[in-house]
């Protein structure tokens, strides 16, 4: 993105909101429900997150990301996708459908290899 590249015009306040506006959404979009991805994929994430503050910073590969991230007040991926999921259980318990309230619900726990003969379904037609 040429807003972003080193020889940008744009200020370092600027840089961060169009990075904040334009490319995070990007990389959080649905995060809230991205509870059984991978670490790996959450880290690939957070290496394009460290390279785009890199660029907008303007800073050297040996400062290390936790400065990067504290003095431009942008949360680390992990982090925020927290935050976010939080935030969205929080607004499910609360809504006023029933029917949404109960996704929140985890359901009965089985120790059964294959969860669908926990339940077992009534005879609709007996003999």
């Amino acid at each position: 993105m040429p807003l972003l590249k080193r020889t940008s015009m744009l200020n370092l306040r600027n840089k961060r909101l169009v990075y904040l506006q334009f490319l995070r959404p990007f990389l959080l979009y649905a995060c809230e429900v991205w509870g059984a991805t991978s670490t790996r994929n959450i880290n690939n994430l957070q290496l394009l997150q460290n390279r785009a503050l890199r660029i907008i910073a303007n800073a050297p590969v040996y400062i290390p990301r936790r400065v990067l991230h504290d003095d431009l007040r942008i949360p680390s991926i992990p982090n925020q996708i927290r935050k976010n999921s939080v935030n969205f259980q929080k607004s499910v318990r609360l809504h006023s459908n029933p029917s949404i309230q109960q996704q929140t619900d985890p359901g009965p726990s089985t120790t059964y290899r294959f969860p669908h003969l926990a339940t077992q379904c009534p005879n609709l037609f007996p003999d």
